[in-house]
């Protein structure tokens, strides 16, 4: 069921740093991280808005880095940080985090013919968003998701409180990023590691609380967005296929399921994912 009220809640946006556009210097290092340089030329009214996982590799100052930041590369460009990432008071659940994007987008009058691409908790709140208003959304890419809480290894929120207050532990923490980013040019994965220092693991500790407690299963055959699943396959972390069972509960949604890469599709792959966005966003009507 879709929600009655249209007026997103606008209080709640409180942006601790500047609105990055196409043409500014941090573009092209957020372009990289983000996954290349997507570049929409489809000649629509509306946003091209990408929740992914890191946001800029520059050294200077530039928004902080985080599991699932928005971005537009329909100019201007555009790149909120989720509360909550080393600025802010984060969100509770996934609904929360929806209701604060889709009022950072109606504040830049943002209201309609989105195509919302998202990844871990960024691909939790494009499916949320485009679940509660279908009006406002024309698709969905979404990578690394589930609709459902996931089944993780024992001890995967306590490595991250333990990290928080033992040295050991947080070096750990850090090797097991670097694992799990081992399909990542090395130089990217080096800076992505670094925000990873910056952001610390218990920003991804409440990240993957909110994830894990995300459930839309009821809701899925309801969806009216145009919706794509991309899947790497060699995802060392070996999740179960959650991207499949989102699939075969949306009729007419396509399936991908990519090799070469992992568990960061974006940053393993980004020609591959951003030709495959380029043919969907082209095809949506």
């Amino acid at each position: 069921m879709t929600r009655s009220n249209p007026q997103p809640i606008v209080e709640q946006i409180e942006l601790s740093h500047p609105v990055l556009s196409a043409n500014e210097g941090n573009a092209g290092a957020l372009q990289e991280t983000a996954g290349a340089s997507y570049d929409s030329r489809h000649p629509r009214q509306g946003a091209f808005a990408w929740l992914s996982s890191y946001f800029s590799t520059d050294p200077a100052p530039a928004p902080a880095p985080t599991r699932s930041t928005i971005r537009s590369s329909i100019s201007p460009g555009i790149a909120p940080t989720l509360p909550g990432h080393l600025e802010g008071v984060r969100c509770p659940d996934v609904a929360r985090y929806t209701e604060w994007v889709r009022g950072w987008l109606w504040s830049r009058d943002l209201r309609k013919d989105l195509v919302l691409v998202g990844y871990t908790l960024g691909a939790c709140i494009a499916l949320q968003y485009g679940l509660d208003y279908p009006d406002e959304v024309k698709g969905l890419v979404l990578m690394t998701v589930a609709a459902r809480p996931k089944t993780r290894p024992p001890g995967t929120y306590e490595v991250r409180l333990r990290a928080a207050e033992d040295v050991k532990a947080y070096d750990d923490w850090l090797q097991y990023q670097r694992h799990a980013m081992k399909l990542v040019e090395p130089g990217l994965r080096e800076r992505l590691i670094e925000r990873h220092r910056q952001v610390g693991p218990l920003s991804q500790y409440h990240d993957l609380k909110a994830i894990d407690a995300f459930d839309v299963r009821d809701r899925l055959a309801t969806l009216r967005p145009k919706l794509l699943l991309l899947r790497g396959l060699d995802d060392p972390t070996n999740p179960p296929e959650y991207e499949k069972e989102v699939h075969d509960a949306v009729p007419g949604s396509r399936y991908v399921k990519l090799s070469g890469a992992g568990h960061f599709p974006p940053t393993e792959i980004p020609d591959k994912v951003n030709a495959l966005i380029e043919e969907f966003v082209a095809g949506i009507d």
